[in-house]
């Protein structure tokens, strides 16, 4: 605990000290009154958003966000259907051009697919000696190739990468900034994945090895993660067997990658070793668990700050969503405006599913749920949330359709934390709070025998737990 508390003071310290404050200012009528959001990525391997200045729109349409960072970053300014892209500096200001506001429309708002139109914010007055003019310029010339690339390679013609990387320069910008030059390296070295024959673990020798991890530039996480994304877990050991297996185990793992000829250094291997880890989290439900005791002792082991921040990140991003564990709290409204958390279901099973009318698989879903309820089946809650452009929309099919089951109007907190990316999902909880199957079967699949299992092996334990404790009572 000690540890933990010392390197938190150290980070407050060190953060204090070397931030400097960046301004962001312009004016844009169509937002009065609304609050705008900038964020950034906390890291490129969750890529969880990390919100980092608020500011209100105010009548006159002036708005001015003021930001603390230690390093060139990439950020996000979220305007609805669009999201600006802006490279700051530190101490340096961007008094910059929004395109007027548009909203999403009520199908836009529920569909768990929407994603918003990337642009590179522009600046007043244009500079041509700016990052962002010279990025822009950049990825501009460069996806005009790689079009012209893919096309190739789909039709089966050659091309001459070191022509096109000419044709990219001479379209660019020669911009002497540090940040652009490794973003322009790394964007250019990824070009070479598509050559025919390619190896990505020589690509990734080539362009990785002995050389310093650059946590914030976003290019250079980008090509990494297409060299590297399968490195550990394509790794044999001597006798042939997988690398990871069952017994994940962060210090192992670290020590038998540190003889991998290039790895010598602890700073790109963790890095790999974290990315790959969390790869593997998603293709590998049985490793889950073991996975996600490595991460927590990274952050004991590691002696590199970034990574104990990285750890943190990956545990807050799925140790929420684990088999065994509790799951996120909500309050959430019902027709009536009640409020319903997975509290007031404590001591029963909940079958817990999100649902989108407007998905047809959901329609049919929510006819079987009517039946399963009218069941009343033992020790089973039945709880819907429910994604619908307004609560009213909401009560209205339930009266309609005579849905009589707990069902609560759904919030994007929610839809985050439950990481859902589809409709219908659908969990099991057990009575003690903690999650028994991610996802669940369907209601119209094998989601009744599933369910006598756990309820079954759970009555069986309390049995077991409930002799137990009466043995100890003495006479």
């Amino acid at each position: 605990m000690i540890r933990i508390t010392l390197w938190g003071m150290l980070m407050v310290i060190s953060l204090g000290l070397n931030a400097q404050v960046v301004t962001v200012f312009g004016n844009a009528k169509s937002y009065s009154g609304d609050t705008l959001s900038i964020y950034t990525f906390d890291n490129y391997i969750t890529k969880n958003k990390k919100s980092i200045a608020k500011s209100l729109v105010d009548n006159q349409g002036n708005f001015k966000f003021k930001i603390n960072i230690e390093k060139t970053c990439e950020t996000f300014i979220d305007l609805d259907v669009f999201e600006g892209i802006l490279f700051i500096e530190p101490s340096k200001n961007y008094n910059v051009i929004l395109p007027i506001k548009t909203k999403k429309d009520d199908e836009d708002k529920v569909n768990p697919y929407f994603k918003q139109i990337q642009f590179y914010v522009k600046q007043i007055p244009p500079q041509a000696d700016t990052l962002n003019y010279a990025i822009a310029k950049f990825e501009k010339a460069y996806n005009t190739q790689l079009i012209d690339i893919l096309q190739k390679i789909q039709y089966k013609r050659i091309f001459n990468l070191k022509e096109k990387i000419k044709l990219i320069n001479d379209s660019s910008v020669n911009y002497n900034n540090k940040y652009f030059q490794q973003y322009k390296k790394y964007k250019l070295a990824a070009l070479e994945n598509y050559l025919p024959g390619r190896n990505t673990n020589k690509l990734l020798k080539k362009h990785f090895f002995n050389k310093p991890v650059l946590y914030n530039n976003s290019a250079y996480n980008e090509t990494l993660n297409t060299f590297a994304k399968n490195y550990v877990i394509s790794l044999k050991t001597d006798s042939g067997s997988s690398f990871i297996n069952s017994s994940v185990n962060w210090i192992k793992l670290n020590q038998s990658l540190s003889k991998q000829q290039g790895l010598k250094k602890t700073e790109l291997r963790e890095y790999i070793l974290l990315n790959n880890l969390y790869i593997l989290f998603y293709k590998q439900k049985k490793l889950q668990s073991t996975i996600l005791k490595a991460f927590s002792s990274c952050k004991v082991e590691t002696e590199i700050i970034e990574h104990k921040k990285i750890a943190q990140s990956i545990e807050n991003s799925i140790g929420k969503m684990i088999i065994g564990t509790k799951l996120p709290i909500f309050n959430l409204k019902d027709k009536d405006g009640r409020k319903i958390s997975l509290k007031n279901f404590n001591g029963k099973f909940v079958y817990l599913n999100f649902c989108n009318p407007k998905s047809y698989s959901c329609q049919k879903d929510l006819e079987v749920l009517k039946i399963l309820h009218i069941k009343n089946i033992d020790k089973l809650e039945i709880v819907t949330i429910w994604q619908d452009s307004s609560i009213q929309n909401m009560k209205k099919s339930i009266t309609e359709n005579n849905y009589n089951w707990t069902i609560i109007y759904a919030s994007p907190d929610v839809i985050k934390d439950y990481k859902v990316v589809s409709f219908p999902t659908y969990y099991l909880i057990n009575p003690d709070g903690k999650l028994v199957q991610n996802p669940a079967p369907e209601p119209s699949g094998d989601f009744e025998p599933a369910y006598f299992h756990f309820y079954k092996t759970w009555n069986r334990e309390q049995l077991r737990k409930n002799k137990s404790n009466n043995s100890l009572i003495p006479n």
